[in-house]
């Protein structure tokens, strides 16, 4: 009786770049909600909330804007860019498959700074009444996004890629490692 074959090898090392394409743009990166309330977000679109947190709450305007077409086709290029090993040699290259990991990282973090710092911001030359009213104003801003924050979920999509991306980013260091 016959062996089955063991897949090719380039399938094999196309696996976590499909299955970070597939957690980007087909599985939901962030679920957001309230009561009956649920909005689903994919990764392609965190450059505008990123740009406005208050879609999170609104789901307004996410999808088709200038920014989500132009960070998707960011995320692209941090796919193709995670190849670059396969085509071409040098110290720098063997970084490559890292950028899907440092995009969902940085991504991440610029996304939690921007829906927990401070809203409002007064003039340096403002009167105390003025910093008074921004303070009352950050205050009440901050209890609902607060509030907003409990109800938000890491979707499959966020897991995956996730995953994928970790290990995208681990296994050629590892081979290095033990050359």
């Amino acid at each position: 009786m016959k062996q089955p074959t063991a897949p090719s090898a380039v399938w094999v090392a196309m696996a976590p770049l499909i299955l970070i394409l597939v957690g980007w743009f087909a599985l939901d990166t962030l679920i957001m909600r309230v009561g009956p309330v649920e909005m689903r977000f994919h990764f392609y679109e965190l450059a505008a909330i990123i740009d406005e947190p208050t879609r999170l709450l609104t789901g307004h305007n996410v999808t088709g804007t200038f920014l989500t077409i132009s960070f998707s086709m960011t995320c692209l290029v941090t796919l193709a860019v995670a190849l670059a090993p396969r085509f071409a040699r040098g110290r720098i290259v063997r970084l490559a498959p890292c950028a899907p990991l440092a995009l969902m990282l940085t991504c991440g973090a610029i996304l939690f700074q921007e829906t927990n710092h401070l809203t409002f911001a007064a003039a340096h030359d403002a009167s105390d009444v003025t910093h008074a009213l921004v303070n009352l104003a950050n205050v009440l801003f901050h209890q609902p996004a607060s509030i907003a924050t409990r109800h938000i979920a890491i979707g499959a999509g966020a897991w995956l890629s996730g995953a994928a991306a970790l290990y995208l980013a681990v296994t050629p260091l590892r081979k290095q490692r033990h050359e």
